[in-house]
């Protein structure tokens, strides 16, 4: 559950996020080819915390700044790298005046489902929209045992086809970026599908 970035093989293009079943390599995200609107999907447990960290790292390894919104009012407890700025739902001030600096910051959302009619909401809704013409990327993690929510971020993320579904224990666990009886992984922590514009990969 503490797997970052760096304890995985390095990668030639993008961000390490996970390591393949077969063959065990590394999977790399680059933005530019594997989309820039992320979707992370998992139960309670399942690592979505901890995988928006490793994007956090990765990003973070590069110089360029990261902005963390925490769905629940709370950065992690684990450690965040130095250049990562944690956003409140009620507070999007810093979210404003890091993109004013940063267009082309990585965002990083926990706990998506949480921000519906928060104050940071429109802000990170905005930065979804234009991340092609700002060479940005967010990163939106939710519960997937969550009811689903028909308008708002995180259907609008989620019809990009584009992310991970993190230890799915049913067939209804891809149901959320379009895959329909997505064959169920077994709990082993880790476990995951990587989803490049609708084509799972274990």
């Amino acid at each position: 559950d503490r797997l970052l970035a760096s304890d995985l093989p390095p990668v030639t293009q993008g961000w390490p996020i996970a390591l393949s079943a077969e063959p065990r390599s590394t999977l790399g995200w680059l933005p530019s080819r594997d989309g820039r609107r992320i979707l992370v999907v998992g139960a309670a447990g399942s690592g979505r915390t901890s995988t928006l960290r490793r994007f956090a790292w990765a990003h973070a390894a590069s110089g360029r700044p990261v902005a963390w919104v925490a769905g629940k009012g709370q950065p992690p407890s684990a450690p965040l790298p130095t250049l990562v700025t944690v956003v409140t739902p009620d507070a999007p001030e810093p979210l404003v005046a890091l993109r004013r600096r940063h267009p082309d910051l990585l965002v990083l959302v926990d706990d998506a489902e949480l921000l519906r009619d928060t104050a940071v909401e429109p802000i990170v809704n905005e930065i979804a929209r234009l991340v092609d013409r700002d060479d940005a990327a967010i990163v939106v993690a939710v519960d997937g045992s969550a009811p689903p929510q028909v308008r708002g971020l995180v259907p609008s993320i989620a019809s990009y086809r584009c992310g991970l579904i993190l230890q799915p224990g049913d067939r209804s666990a891809g149901d959320l970026l379009g895959l329909r009886r997505l064959e169920p992984l077994d709990g082993t922590p880790g476990r995951a599908y990587v989803v490049r514009h609708g084509h799972p990969i274990e």
